[in-house]
């Protein structure tokens, strides 16, 4: 009967995180009709490999849920968001690139001038890492 024990925290658990109440609701969720829900149930069988998927596409902690270890959700990391200040420079960069892009065949002409080219270069850098951090 312990077997029976863990199938009831871990879909416990599973029911906690996802925020649902019935076994048909968490049928639902590993989309399989509510009758084979019951036969896991009381054949006290765990289906690990919906449980990964399950917690990989809504972020919860797999190891919360089997072993009640760690955190119940996955913290992904979250970038600051830009100040006003890059918000302002992004926008700039972006009306020099739409003006480089429409253009483009001047820009090819002076390709000569290494020294306008290397401003550009710049530009589209700062770019690149202002985009980044969206």
């Amino acid at each position: 009967m312990k077997i029976n024990f863990m199938f009831a925290e871990i879909m416990g658990r599973l029911k906690t995180a996802l925020g649902v109440d019935r076994d048909a609701d968490l049928a639902r969720v590993f989309c399989v009709d509510h009758r084979k829900f019951a036969v896991w149930k009381s054949r006290a069988f765990v289906p690990v490999d919906l449980i990964a998927i399950v917690c990989r596409d809504k972020g919860i902690s797999i190891n919360w849920v089997l072993f009640e270890q760690g955190q119940q959700h996955i913290c992904y990391e979250t970038k600051a968001p830009l100040s006003l200040e890059e918000k302002a420079e992004l926008y700039e960069v972006q009306k020099n690139l739409l003006g480089l892009y429409l253009s483009k065949g001047e820009l090819i002409k002076n390709a000569s001038s290494p020294s306008g080219m290397a401003a550009k270069i710049e530009t589209l850098k700062r770019a690149s890492e202002l985009l980044d951090r969206l």
